[in-house]
């Protein structure tokens, strides 16, 4: 297997990136209309959806880490032409991950209950029945989930970001469709015959839907995969010790920060709960996000493409490229997100009342007050994001996790829980303190990717 060469150009990033973009933009569209369906239910709905939100946000992110693993070993296995260690390193990810997926589902159908008494309203007991319903839906299918990301990890690493943006994109219209057939509630009427025989299972068919999407798509993806590169991708083992360790080595680290990215939400949605009126901020807040999601699309689409050029320039033993593709990746990914920001600061109460058109005014209210306060520092956040993409394609993932405790536990929780829960200042003061944290992400990411030589990883 020789040598796969590297297109530099802007061409180059272009041809790599816009399939991941798509890949990023069905999530998005799928957490948009899920936000919309469940929003016809009650505010209750809404914000169990919101606190929820982070356990499934754990769930993705992990499977994110061992895809980044999967990113990292294979193209750099790709960078020096071996395909037999190629091959091996296939198959210690895609071991190692349904291993772990399995005991992360086992430990969230144990604990959801706790988080929701934790982290929802005392007083809201549907919201908290809510939230479990969903939870436990959802964790059947994490297994699914986890391999589907592992094999979008190789993919990626072999410049080939079309087949996960088809396979995102039958998983997406799975799920909207299952969604609608699960959810509704005779409140939503799209088609009045259709809406007849649906479930109403409510907020826990979302959770359904999500599940068997991952399951069904999943079922579609393997013989794909097998028809392509990965020819063994069947002949999948218990991983051993040394295999696993070599995946754990990169995915730990992506994993802890994940973990301490995803409870900094848990304890931040526990700040939250100080407001007077608790539901409709976690409601609202719930709604920004689906929104500020849009924003995600091209940094994650141009933090993939960093990790790959970084991880295949290094692996050619070109480190000064390795440098300058990051970068330039960065400065697309925040002009583009400045711009999507500008548009959504000009017309949020338009872009708020048509994803909550049944909402309560309160709700839509303070969903506007969110997207003012966020938006204006993610372009900023941009730069931290994709430069830490680099950084992770070269195989370091240490230094994102240390910038994540510092930013997040050392300075966003301390100081949104003081504002908060001892001085009693409403919700509005600790979405500026995400802004401004946020916007510190950024900044830490520029000096880490500057300063420090991660290019020196040894994989």
């Amino acid at each position: 297997m020789s040598k796969v060469s590297i297109d530099t150009s802007n061409y180059g990033i272009w041809k790599l990136t816009w399939p991941v973009l798509l890949l990023n933009f069905f999530p998005v569209i799928a957490d948009f209309f899920e936000v919309k369906i469940i929003s016809h239910l009650n505010d209750s709905s809404l914000a169990a959806l919101y606190t929820a939100n982070t356990i499934v946000y754990l769930f993705l992110c992990v499977g994110w880490a061992f895809a980044t693993s999967a990113t990292a070993l294979i193209s750099r296995s790709v960078g020096e032409g071996d395909m037999a260690k190629t091959r091996l390193n296939a198959n210690k990810v895609l071991s190692t991950s349904i291993l772990v997926s399995i005991l992360l589902c086992g430990l969230f159908l144990y604990i959801s209950p706790i988080i929701a008494r934790t982290l929802l309203p005392e007083n809201d007991l549907s919201a908290q029945q809510y939230l479990v319903d969903y939870v436990l839906r959802c964790s059947i299918g994490v297994p699914a989930l986890f391999i589907i990301h592992a094999l979008n990890g190789m993919f990626v690493a072999l410049g080939n970001t079309r087949v996960p943006m088809m396979i995102a994109f039958v998983q997406i219209l799975l799920q909207l469709g299952l969604s609608y057939l699960f959810v509704p509630k005779h409140s939503i009427v799209v088609v009045q015959d259709f809406i007849v025989n649906t479930m109403e299972l409510g907020i826990g068919g979302a959770g359904l839907a999500r599940s068997l999407s991952f399951w069904l798509t999943l079922l579609l993806y393997i013989p794909i995969a097998s028809k392509n590169f990965f020819k063994d991708i069947y002949r999948i083992s218990l991983p051993t010790v040394a295999g696993a360790k070599k995946v754990l080595d990169i995915a730990i680290p992506a994993i802890l920060a994940s973990m301490i990215n995803i409870s900094m939400y848990m304890v931040f949605n526990k700040i939250l709960t100080y407001s007077e009126n608790a539901t409709q901020v976690l409601a609202a807040s719930r709604a920004g996000i689906a929104i500020e999601a849009f924003t995600s699309i091209p940094i994650l689409g141009l933090a993939t493409a960093a990790s790959v050029l970084v991880g295949r320039s290094l692996g050619s033993q070109k480190k000064d490229l390795a440098v300058k593709m990051g970068w330039r990746c960065a400065h697309y990914a925040s002009f583009i997100t400045g711009m999507m920001c500008i548009a959504i600061l000009l017309m949020p109460s338009l872009l708020i009342s048509f994803l909550l058109d049944s909402a309560s005014g309160d709700v839509m209210y303070l969903a506007v007050q969110y997207l003012m306060y966020i938006c204006p520092t993610i372009p900023l956040y941009a730069y931290g994001v994709v430069l830490l993409g680099g950084i992770q394609g070269a195989g370091d993932t240490k230094i994102p996790l240390i910038i994540t405790v510092i930013d997040m536990w050392g300075i966003r929780i301390p100081i949104a829980w003081y504002v908060m829960v001892h001085l009693g200042w409403d919700a509005t003061y600790a979405w500026l303190i995400m802004s401004v944290t946020q916007g510190m992400f950024g900044v830490f990411g520029m000096l880490c990717y500057h300063y420090i030589p991660w290019w020196n990883k040894e994989l």
